[in-house]
């Protein structure tokens, strides 16, 4: 919350801009891990990876790194591996997010 300077209004837009983003960032990861173009799971992961790291959440940001990292190298396969990792860390995430807000309620 210092990150935004103890604004609740401010964070409240975070949450929901990132609640209305984070499925289409996710949706369009599991499209990229589907096909067979390592490049586009490398950049799909990259663009996911920004979005939460301004979030902190450093757990998720190394399993996209992880995954940007595989794609680029063309290991599709290995990188889809890790997508129930990051659906699980993405649900940790909104919950700490949720949490967040409640708490500066």
């Amino acid at each position: 919350m210092s990150r935004l300077g103890n604004n609740k209004d401010l964070l409240d837009q975070v949450v929901e801009l990132f609640e209305n983003e984070a499925e289409r960032f996710l949706d369009s990861l599991q499209e990229a891990l589907e096909g067979e173009s390592g490049e586009e799971v490398r950049g799909r992961a990259h663009t996911f990876k920004g979005s939460v790291s301004t979030l902190g959440a450093q757990a998720l940001v190394a399993t996209l790194q992880e995954i940007e990292r595989r794609g680029h190298q063309g290991r599709v396969l290995q990188a889809r591996a890790l997508l129930p990792r990051v659906v699980k860390q993405l649900n940790n995430l909104r919950t700490a997010l949720r949490e967040l807000q409640q708490g500066e309620s």
